[in-house]
């Protein structure tokens, strides 16, 4: 009898696949990273965002009309849900991962406050950060530094991400692969080859 992983098993091992995970920023990216972990199988995940859906995030991610002034959290719930009615979700009104300890972190925020405060309480080989800039995107695992979202003369305050739901899908994309490539070297022993650094697409 077929299965929902049958595909994806003949390239990824179920026991490469973690069985939690959390998605600290739920917009452009968070929103594909969250959907494609839990295509991918895992059964618990962590969502952290402060902002509700607005008219803005409906171009670039999976959220409805229906959604807009829900907080982005509770709306990816939702729909992640429908997508995999077995997934426990756990949805929280803010950007603080007090609850992201001990498993994989993807860091999907575009606030250089935020990732500097979940690089300091997360930093680690279980932390990938992953985001877009227009044409340009970016996933790095334990990041250093924040993402540099936005032009070195614009003012960060008020600068908003260009961004399309192309290069939003292809950041998400290329994080969980990373994570499945981390996860594959730790059962063979293999060194991590897979590197990702800014690149213009």
């Amino acid at each position: 009898m077929a299965t929902v992983s049958e595909r994806q098993e003949l390239l990824i091992p179920r026991n490469t696949v973690p069985v939690k995970a959390s998605v600290i920023g739920c917009g452009g990216v968070g929103t594909w990273v969250a959907l494609f972990l839990v295509l991918a199988g895992v059964k618990t995940l962590y969502l952290y965002d402060p902002d509700n859906v607005d008219i803005t995030t409906l171009g670039r991610t999976p959220y409805l009309p229906s959604d807009v002034g829900t907080p982005k959290v509770i709306a990816l719930k939702a729909l992640l849900r429908r997508v995999r009615s077995d997934v426990v979700v756990h949805a929280y009104v803010t950007d603080n991962p007090t609850g992201a300890h001990g498993h994989l972190t993807f860091d999907c925020t575009d606030s250089d406050d935020a990732q500097e405060m979940i690089r300091n309480a997360l930093g680690g080989p279980s932390l990938i950060r992953a985001g877009c800039d227009g044409w340009h995107l970016s996933v790095f695992r334990n990041p250093l530094q924040p993402f540099d979202a936005g032009p070195p003369d614009q003012p960060r305050e008020g600068y908003f991400t260009p961004s399309w739901v192309g290069t939003s899908a292809m950041s998400a994309a290329l994080a969980v692969s990373m994570m499945f490539k981390t996860q594959l070297d730790s059962v063979t022993g293999d060194v991590d080859a897979l590197t990702f650094a800014r690149r213009e697409v």
